[in-house]
C-alpha cells in the first residue's frame, strides 16, 4: 500500500508537509478504489512505522556484519595464542 519512495527518506517535518504527502497518497489505487476516510493521524503512524522498520532492518544488517568481523578477529587472536603456547 505504501509507496516505495518511503524507503530512505526522513518523514515530513511539519503539518503542511504531512498534508502534502497525504494528498499524494490519495492518488494511489488503494485509496481511489476503497474511497475510505483515512485519518491523517493513521497515515502518519503508518509512514513512521515504515521508516522505523527500514531503519531497524538496515541497522541489523550492519550490526550482523560487525559481529561477524569481531568474531573473525577473536578467532585469529585465539589461533595466534595457541601457536605461541605450542612453541
Amino acid at each position: 500500500m505504501m509507496c516505495a519512495r518511503v524507503t530512505g527518506i526522513l518523514p515530513p517535518a511539519d503539518q503542511a508537509a504531512w498534508e502534502k504527502e497525504f494528498e499524494e497518497f490519495k492518488l494511489y489505487p488503494e485509496w481511489i478504489m476503497k474511497r475510505q476516510v483515512l485519518l491523517l493521524l493513521l497515515f502518519v503512524f503508518s509512514f513512521s512505522l515504515d521508516v522505523f522498520f527500514e531503519y531497524v532492518v538496515s541497522n541489523r544488517k550492519r550490526r550482523t556484519e560487525e559481529w561477524k568481523n569481531r568474531e573473525k578477529k577473536k578467532k585469529e587472536i585465539r589461533d595466534k595464542e595457541k601457536k605461541r603456547q605450542n612453541l
